[in-house]
């Protein structure tokens, strides 16, 4: 993070950032941590840089509450955002693969840029949906799915994830404090280490 976000300061700004938004819906934060710097790398120098990560990354924790996706889904669904933002645009078979895991893309895509199916599909095939239309995607995935997974996230399942994702948090922070007293290390490159980031 520390890479792409040209600082620890802005670094530690977008770590808190994740640990909300994970802990908000019972997920992994070290499985959100390395998703967000995958996001974050790829949108290097594009318009998605920054707030547009932030809001793709929050719609993914989103639906991934939402549908239970597992832990293989959501590498899949991460693989197929993530070569969007390298490749500039949006391409039918990547909301395939993102239909696959159960996230009707290829529909609210077509809704939240005013258009229809038909319009949508000769638009993809002429290279003409830009990967900034992810902000549009992301949006109308929080409104369609926010209240779901806010309620999945409050099943004893989740309380539980929330509550072992705690703890593991718990040690980084610990062997960070160790590790600061010291002086071995500078304190975020750890934890960016820790999480394998």
């Amino acid at each position: 993070l520390v890479r792409v976000t040209g600082s620890t300061q802005a670094a530690a700004k977008e770590m808190a950032f994740i640990r909300a938004e994970t802990n908000r819906l019972a997920l992994s934060t070290v499985d959100g941590a390395k998703g967000y710097a995958r996001l974050a790398n790829a949108a290097v120098g594009t318009t998605l840089a920054g707030e547009g990560v932030r809001q793709v990354f929050s719609a993914l924790n989103t639906i991934t509450r939402a549908n239970r996706l597992s832990q293989e889904e959501y590498g899949r669904v991460l693989n197929q955002v993530t070569q969007i933002i390298s490749k500039g645009r949006i391409q039918t078979e990547e909301l395939i693969t993102l239909a696959e895991s159960g996230i009707p893309a290829f529909t609210m895509l077509g809704q939240s840029m005013g258009v229809t199916g038909t319009q949508l599909g000769e638009m993809l095939q002429k290279g003409q949906v830009p990967a900034q239309a992810l902000i549009l995607l992301a949006d109308k995935l929080q409104k369609e799915f926010g209240a779901l997974a806010e309620q999945a996230a409050q099943t004893m399942p989740a309380k539980f994830a929330r509550g072992w994702n705690q703890i593991k948090l718990e040690v980084i922070d610990a062997a960070q404090g160790i590790l600061e007293s010291g002086e071995l290390i500078n304190a975020f490159e750890f934890k960016s280490n820790m999480l394998d980031i």
